[in-house]
């Protein structure tokens, strides 16, 4: 079985590269970093909201509400960066579904017993996803903002779904009881392949959270860069453990 033949430590997530002949893997990178980078080669005004903060803080401290603090002062320019800056995380994440379907690819075609599906087929089962994905992503929003930590619990038993769906072991709706069941034994080891994952973001953020003080360009081009790869690190995460519990 090709998990025998592979190590399973965190380092090997960030290989994005080991994916066929790696070309994939670069286009997918750079789309990624484009479409992320996009909406900050808006002019300035289109992701100042100072104003707002300001609004907020004034909110917050004032204990008598006033007329003028009725009215919210959010401009069309940012609500145009926040459009762009949702439709270029929602572009990063089917893509980032895509490497995980090429991936789960990549490791049953590294398996005789485990024929892929044909290829027609995979992008059917992805077009699903990238619908399903998007009808979920308002609700799925308020989910992480307000139960960020049963989100985080809840991660190894939903984040190998895609693989399995994509990968055509089952349909979309078995794919979910399939993938919880094979979890269960699993829980902990993705949970720490996971939080080391988590920690190393950490990590990298803080550091670029210090290029900031010296260079703001600099920063955001690295923040961006930053947020694809770990986009495509979680991919490869789903598209392993997948691997681990079908015993691929």
């Amino acid at each position: 079985m090709i998990i025998n033949r592979l190590r399973f430590r965190t380092a090997h997530y960030f290989k994005i590269d080991d994916l066929g002949k790696g070309i994939a893997s670069k286009v997918i990178f750079i789309l990624m970093l484009a479409v992320r980078i996009g909406p900050h080669f808006l002019p300035s005004e289109y992701s100042d909201f100072q104003p707002l903060y300001d609004w907020f803080n004034a909110v917050l401290m004032t204990e008598e509400v006033t007329d003028d603090m009725l009215v919210i002062p959010i401009t069309t320019q940012n609500y145009i960066f926040l459009g762009l800056s949702c439709l270029s995380i929602y572009i990063c994440v089917i893509l980032a579904l895509l490497y995980c379907g090429l991936y789960t690819r990549h490791l049953r075609n590294l398996s005789d017993m485990n024929p892929n599906i044909p290829m027609g087929r995979f992008i059917g089962r992805y077009l699903v996803l990238s619908l399903v994905f998007l009808v979920l992503s308002v609700p799925a929003m308020f989910i992480v903002v307000y139960l960020l930590l049963l989100f985080i619990l809840a991660i190894p038993f939903i984040c190998t779904i895609p693989a399995c769906y994509m990968s055509g072991d089952k349909g979309f709706f078995s794919s979910i009881g399939s993938t919880v069941r094979r979890t269960r034994g699993h829980y902990l080891l993705m949970m720490r392949d996971l939080s080391g994952i988590i920690i190393i973001y950490l990590i990298i953020s803080l550091i670029i959270g210090l290029i900031e003080l010296a260079s703001p360009t600099t920063s955001m081009v690295l923040n961006c860069g930053l947020s694809v790869l770990f986009y495509l690190v979680f991919a490869r995460f789903c598209a392993f453990q997948y691997a681990i519990t079908k015993k691929i």
